[in-house]
């Protein structure tokens, strides 16, 4: 069999072809690697996320009520009512 420059020609173009559908064939499969990458949170994950910021909003206004009740006793406008201590004194050791 004789190879001249036709069939070269003939075998050049296949080969290109080849490397270029090999080439195609790996951007694409970078690309779907790529698309299938994603964060999806669960539905238990995403209530404690809203459970923790709940926690800080009360922490902060926990901070508030005592640095309030803080101020009143040092003002001295803080009052106890002695009754409604006495009943929760006798309610918790009643539990």
């Amino acid at each position: 069999m004789k190879i001249d420059n036709h069939n070269q020609k003939i075998a050049m173009k296949i080969y290109e072809k080849q490397q270029t559908n090999q080439a195609e064939e790996a951007v694409k499969e970078k690309a779907s690697l790529q698309s299938k990458d994603a964060f999806t949170m669960s539905k238990e994950a995403k209530e404690i996320q809203k459970f923790l910021e709940e926690m800080k909003s009360f922490e902060v206004t926990r901070e508030e009520k005592i640095l309030l009740l803080k101020d009143k006793i040092q003002s001295g406008e803080y009052r106890i009512d002695p009754e409604l201590l006495a009943k929760k004194i006798l309610a918790t050791e009643e539990e």
